[in-house]
């Protein structure tokens, strides 16, 4: 049986509106629906678009679009759907059924000491807060930064997020433990989809189970939006039982494929895994000044 959610994408809009959002936070360069991104060696790449892990097009529905850029470097991010086997770490974006609407399902549906921690977080007394105020912001920025720092990935800044705000259906939801934030998850809706592109928590707060905590409510929040796919957003497929595509899993999330076109093959994970290694050992300050300038020129981040 296929699963509708699967094949969900962005509507036109949603892509438009970011795309507009990017233009005026990098002052991009514009040629018809691609946004073009200089390289720190004064190359372009066309790019459809920066930031987002699909768009509004599948694989095999580019055509236009790469008619458009022949010839020349480009990105174009789309979903594919009918792909069912992943090799180790090839991009995957993680998505919940929630059409359904029951709480109670897809509390069932989570892992058991997933479900064990969430409950043990409320008996902690762990506040959840949800919405788009700078303070919420703030708080999300700083757990997003220090995670960025921790997995070696350069973040963008700060004011990309209010731009965000501006264009997007934007809000975050942060988890607090005694009045600081422990967790927090950054959510954009469109029609359809809930999509999660950022999450951040602080280590301090790992036995609060925070994190778990906040995947919960956004999920409950998407549900309460009326939202029919919860997307965690994109991750390495693994078989190694860890790490971000595992937590998603076990918070009863299935891979989907993604399809990246681009005018010569590249892994995304292997081509940055050096330039990883050396951002860890950065100096946090610095990471956090120099990183959001590096974001401006990542295509294909």
């Amino acid at each position: 049986m296929i699963n509708g959610i699967d094949y969900a994408v962005f509507t036109v809009d949603f892509v438009s509106r970011w795309r507009d959002a990017f233009t005026e936070y990098y002052r991009y360069e514009r040629e018809g629906e691609f946004l073009i991104i200089p390289s720190l060696r004064g190359k372009k790449t066309y790019s459809y678009l920066p930031g987002l892990t699909y768009t509004d097009k599948r694989v095999g529905e580019c055509s236009d679009l790469l008619s458009a850029v022949k010839g020349k470097a480009y990105t174009i991010r789309t979903l594919d759907p009918n792909k069912k086997i992943f090799k180790e770490f090839e991009p995957v974006t993680m998505r919940l059924d929630i059409s359904h609407g029951n709480k109670e399902q897809i509390m069932k549906n989570f892992n058991a000491t997933y479900r064990n921690d969430i409950r043990q977080s409320e008996r902690f007394g762990v506040v959840t807060k949800i919405g788009d105020d700078s303070i919420l912001l703030d708080h999300f920025y700083s757990l997003y930064t220090s995670t960025m720092h921790r997995v070696g990935s350069p973040p963008f800044g700060r004011g990309l997020f209010d731009v965000l705000k501006k264009f997007m259906d934007m809000e975050v939801i942060v988890i607090y433990v005694d009045n600081e934030p422990a967790a927090a998850v950054l959510m954009v809706y469109d029609e359809s989809i809930a999509w999660s592109p950022y999450a951040a928590s602080s280590r301090k707060f790992s036995k609060f189970h925070a994190n778990q905590r906040a995947f919960r409510d956004a999920i409950f929040r998407a549900v309460d939006r009326e939202k029919t796919v919860f997307d965690f957003g994109r991750s390495p497929y693994t078989n190694t039982k860890n790490g971000t595509y595992w937590f998603k899993f076990k918070m009863g999330a299935r891979p989907v494929g993604l399809a990246i076109l681009c005018h010569k093959e590249e892994n995304i994970y292997a081509k940055y895994s050096t330039i990883s290694l050396l951002w860890k050992k950065l100096p946090k300050s610095v990471a956090d000044f120099i990183g959001p300038t590096l974001r401006r020129y990542l295509a294909a981040s």
